[in-house]
C-alpha cells in the first residue's frame, strides 16, 4: 500500500448461523460487538466514511463506533468476552456496537441477516518508504462469546532508486577527478520491484511516473540525444519524454507537489523524464516489478577548470505522486593553471627574470610549467602539451629544450618516476623558426603507461638567445586532453648596449657565476638503465640536444 492511500477493510458480521434462535434478556444484554484491532502506527481510521450494509445492500442504522486506546477502557461485557478467549488487542482498536441490543437482535440476529462493515483507513505518511508490513485482525462477539477473523497483512513499499557516475565503459567514476572534455554517463536505476502485482486506483495511477535529475548546469552540458532507458533484459524502453526546466517551479504540478511534500529542493535546472502513457507503463514495467536503467550523458564544461571545484548530481524517482531520492554523486574538476616564467638556467629556476632585464645576446630559458593533474582520475591522461609562440624578432631558438617531472609519477606496472626525473626522451617537438612557434607534447604511448591513480606534472625549459633590444612578451598555450589553456604572460626588457667612450677600451666583462645543482638520475620505466642528467650551467647554456626536433620546411 502507498502512503496516503486508503485500505478499505471489509468486516463480515456473520449472523446467519443465528437464524430463528431464541434468547432471553440475560443473554442479549451480554451484547453484540465487532472489534477491529488496527495498527495505529500505520493507519488512521476515517470514522465518518464507515458503512454498514446488509447482504442485499441495504444500509444498517443504529450502530455506534467507538475507539479505545486499550482494552481496559472498553465495556465490561466486551472485556470479559475477549479475556475469556485470551484475546488481547495490540493497541488501539475500534468497536462497532448496536445502540439497542434488543432491537439489533430482533432485526438482524434472529433473522440471520449478515452485515458487512466497510471501514476505510489511510496509510500514514510516517510509513513512507519504510518497507514495513502491518496487520489487521477483527473479532466478532455475540452473547458473550468471541470469535477471531483471519489476519490481513499489507506492507508499504521501500523504493530505493540508485545513482552512479560511470565512464563510457560503464565503470564507476564516483568521487573521481574529471579532466576536460570528459563525458559523465550518469546511471539511474529506477526501482519498481516493490510494486509487483500491486493494484492501484485510476486516480492514483493518473499521477504518473517521473524521474527528476538535479544536475549542476554551471558544470555540465546535457546530451539529450544520448539518453537511454533500458529494461532488465537490455531492451530500450519507449514512450518516455525528456524535458528540461530552469527550476522546479516550471515542472509539471504533480512533480512540484511530490518534491515539495518530501522537502526536496533542486539547486537549479532539472532534467525530467516522464512516461507518456502511465497505464501502459504501469502494466509493462511497474506491476511486473521491473527495474529500469536510465543513462544520462553530460559533458563537463571546460570553463570549470579555470577555478576548479566539485559538482554534485542527485536524482529522484516519482511514482504515484510520491518522491524517492537517490544517492548524491560528487566529482571534482581540477584547476588547470599553467605558469610561464623566465630564468637564466635550471640552477636559477627560482630566480625569476619576469619584469626584469635580459642583456642583448644573453642566453636564457623560458620555463613552461604544466598544470598539476591530480590522482584518482576518472579517465586517462592522453594529451599533455606546450605551445610557445615566441617573438622570433627578439629571441632566437635553436631547438634545445629539457623537460622534468615536478611530482612523483606512478606507472601502471607499479614502477615510480621520481620528482626531478628528466623526461625529455618521452616528448616530441615541432619547431617553426620562421614564425616563432615551438610545440612540445608528451608521447601518447608514454602517457598511456601512467596510472590513473597517480598525479602528473611536468615543466619544460626552452633555451633562447636574446637577439634584439626592446620589450618582449611571451605567453604559452597548454593542452590537456584536447582543452587549451593560456598561461600568464611574462615580460622582459633588453636595453640598447652602452656605447664605449672614445679612446677608452671596453673593459672586459666578468663571467657569470653559476652553480651546478645536483641532478637525479633518470628512472626509466621497465628498465634498470640509469642515465646521467647534465645540468643547465655556464652562462645559462642548456646542454644537450632536443629529442624529436622537427623544423618546418621552408616553402
Amino acid at each position: 500500500m502507498l502512503v496516503g492511500t486508503q485500505n478499505h477493510y471489509s468486516l463480515s458480521w456473520d449472523l446467519d448461523q443465528y437464524r430463528g434462535i431464541k434468547a432471553d434478556n440475560s443473554q442479549i444484554v451480554q451484547g453484540f460487538y465487532f472489534v477491529d484491532d488496527y495498527p495505529e502506527e500505520a493507519l488512521l481510521p476515517d470514522e465518518a466514511a464507515i458503512q454498514f450494509v446488509t447482504s442485499d445492500g441495504k444500509t444498517v442504522s443504529g450502530i455506534t463506533v467507538k475507539a479505545y486506546s486499550q482494552l481496559s477502557e472498553a465495556p465490561k461485557t466486551l472485556q470479559a468476552a475477549l479475556s475469556k478467549q485470551e484475546i488481547q488487542p495490540k493497541g488501539a482498536f475500534q468497536v462497532f456496537m448496536p445502540e439497542d441490543p434488543q432491537a439489533f437482535f430482533e432485526s438482524y440476529v434472529t433473522k440471520g441477516e449478515n452485515i458487512t462493515i466497510v471501514t476505510p483507513m489511510t496509510v500514514l505518511e510516517t510509513m513512507l518508504n519504510s518497507g514495513k508490513s502491518y496487520e489487521n485482525v477483527a473479532y466478532q462477539v455475540d452473547f458473550g462469546q468471541a470469535y477471531e477473523t483471519n489476519t490481513v497483512t499489507n506492507f508499504v513499499p521501500k523504493v530505493t532508486p540508485h545513482k552512479s557516475n560511470t565512464n563510457q565503459e560503464g565503470i564507476s567514476i564516483d568521487g573521481k577527478t574529471i579532466l576536460p572534455n570528459t563525458v559523465n554517463y550518469y546511471k539511474i536505476v529506477l526501482d519498481y520491484s516493490q510494486y509487483k502485482d500491486m493494484i492501484v486506483t485510476d486516480d492514483v495511477l493518473a499521477k504518473g511516473f517521473y524521474m527528476v535529475d538535479d544536475y549542476l548546469e554551471e558544470a555540465l552540458t546535457l546530451n539529450p540525444d544520448g539518453i537511454q532507458v533500458l529494461d532488465k533484459d537490455g531492451n530500450r524502453v519507449s514512450g518516455i519524454s525528456v524535458s528540461t526546466y530552469a527550476s522546479l517551479s516550471e515542472a509539471p504540478k504533480v512533480v512540484q507537489d511530490a518534491m515539495v511534500k518530501r522537502q526536496f529542493t533542486p539547486k537549479g535546472a532539472i532534467q525530467v523524464l516522464s512516461s507518456d502513457d502511465p497505464k501502459t507503463f504501469y502494466d509493462t514495467y511497474v506491476k511486473t516489478g521491473q527495474t529500469l536503467v536510465v543513462t544520462l550523458p553530460m559533458t563537463v564544461k571546460n570553463e570549470l577548470t579555470k577555478t576548479g571545484g566539485q559538482y554534485e548530481n542527485t536524482a529522484y524517482q516519482i511514482d504515484f505522486g510520491l518522491a524517492y531520492v537517490t544517492e548524491t554523486v560528487v566529482n571534482n574538476v581540477p584547476k588547470l593553471d599553467p605558469q610561464k616564467d623566465v630564468v637564466i638556467d635550471l640552477s636559477h629556476k627560482d630566480d625569476s627574470l619576469d619584469g626584469k632585464e635580459v642583456a642583448l645576446h644573453q642566453t636564457f630559458n623560458y620555463r613552461l610549467v604544466g598544470a598539476m593533474i591530480p590522482s584518482n582520475r576518472a579517465t586517462d591522461l592522453f594529451e599533455y602539451g606546450f605551445e610557445d609562440n615566441y617573438d622570433e624578432k627578439h629571441d632566437e631558438y635553436n631547438g634545445v629544450y629539457r623537460s622534468y617531472l615536478m611530482t612523483d609519477v606512478i606507472l601502471k606496472d607499479g614502477s615510480v618516476l621520481k620528482e626531478g626525473t628528466e623526461v625529455t626522451k618521452y616528448t616530441l617537438q615541432q619547431v617553426d623558426t620562421e614564425n616563432g612557434l615551438v610545440s612540445i607534447s608528451f608521447d601518447k604511448s608514454f602517457l598511456e603507461t601512467i596510472s590513473d591513480d597517480s598525479a602528473f606534472q611536468a615543466d619544460v625549459y626552452l633555451q633562447m638567445k636574446r637577439i634584439a633590444t626592446g620589450q618582449v612578451e611571451n605567453t604559452y598555450l597548454h593542452t590537456v586532453n584536447g582543452y587549451v589553456i593560456s598561461s600568464n604572460t611574462v615580460v622582459t626588457h633588453t636595453p640598447e648596449p652602452e656605447e664605449p667612450s672614445p679612446n677608452q677600451p671596453t673593459p672586459p666583462q666578468p663571467p657569470i657565476e653559476t652553480i651546478e645543482p645536483p641532478v637525479p638520475a633518470s628512472i626509466l620505466p621497465n628498465t634498470g638503465e640509469q642515465e646521467s642528467l647534465l645540468g643547465l650551467i655556464g652562462a645559462g647554456i642548456l646542454l644537450g640536444t632536443a629529442y624529436g626536433l622537427k623544423k618546418k620546411e621552408e616553402k
